[in-house]
């Protein structure tokens, strides 16, 4: 199982699911966001010309933890991603607030550890 998290535009949502079924994936959450959140309000462009003194990050990851008993190995698998909202001081560019989110967590047999 793998899991897919991708942020796109409404107007693109039917090529994406069209994409996806072509690939026989049918299964779909999908989350909407609108646009007055914790920025109150302030002007953010990216890859333009404005720029504020705030950023926002997401990043995801994998961690593993292998325990042995006797002679099973069992591999814990936590699938998760940290949401950063920076801001930039004197000094340069600072985390002002981090979001750990865990997706999902799994529990699998492992054939050996290295």
């Amino acid at each position: 199982m793998k899991l897919v998290t991708a942020i796109i535009k409404p107007f693109k949502l039917e090529d994406v699911k069209s994409a996806l079924e072509a690939y026989g994936i049918h299964g779909l959450t999908l989350s909407e966001a609108s646009g007055y959140g914790r920025q109150r309000g302030h002007t953010e462009v990216y890859r333009g010309a404005a720029e504020d003194d705030v950023a926002h990050g997401r990043i995801g990851g994998t961690a593993h933890h292998w325990t042995r008993h006797h002679d099973t190995i069992t591999d814990l698998v936590w699938y998760l991603r940290y949401d950063d909202d920076y801001r930039r001081t004197a000094s340069g560019w600072l985390i002002g607030r981090r979001t750990l989110t865990i997706d999902a967590i799994e529990t699998r047999p492992a054939r050996r550890m290295r």
